[in-house]
């Protein structure tokens, strides 16, 4: 079973958004929570609740951030929004693990669903996508299929391994980014 680090940009103004951190630090299959904060001003989970915290610095991609590390979970003050696509490139650079989930921070995951690709996920599985139409808060049942077109909501929660990611130009930066991936 493969670890995941998950990567999720965030304003910090999805009310699910605690929820699902409280989910991913309960999963042993989630190594890692990359959160990069797109406005530190309205930070509104306590996080205290998942570990000490301890200040540090990143650089990358030539730029040195901010970070606030609680146990599982590593938060990066972008300082403004980036909007999604240069977080989940910087998420991808700086994951520590094999398996990336890119993950809105609107979207609630279980457990299973996390375990389930882990374990099913390898090189002849290109990407996995969150289909809209199979998907409630309580998870979704992927299923492995070749990709003819993209599902609606399907760059809402995606799995794809570290070494088939590809950096997506920074210029775009919230709609089809997901298409790159692809």
């Amino acid at each position: 079973m493969k670890k995941i680090t998950c990567i999720t940009p965030t304003l910090w103004l999805s009310k699910e958004f605690e929820t699902s951190c409280a989910i991913l630090y309960r999963c042993d299959t989630v190594a890692e929570v990359i959160i990069i904060d797109n406005n530190s001003s309205n930070r509104n989970i306590d996080f205290t609740k998942f570990g000490k915290p301890i200040e540090s610095a990143v650089t990358v991609f030539n730029k040195t951030y901010k970070t606030i590390r609680f146990g599982k979970f590593l938060i990066i003050d972008a300082e403004k929004n980036l909007f999604v696509s240069e977080p989940w490139n910087m998420g991808a650079k700086l994951a520590s693990y094999p398996l990336l989930c890119i993950l809105n921070d609107d979207v609630i995951i279980d457990s299973k669903t996390f375990k389930y690709i882990s374990k099913n996920i390898d090189d002849s599985i290109g990407i996995v996508g969150l289909d809209y139409t199979n998907y409630n808060y309580t998870g979704f049942n992927p299923v492995f299929s070749e990709i003819v077109f993209r599902p609606y909501a399907f760059g809402c929660c995606m799995f794809i391994l570290k070494n088939k990611y590809v950096q997506i130009p920074d210029d775009i930066k919230v709609f089809f980014n997901d298409d790159f991936l692809l």
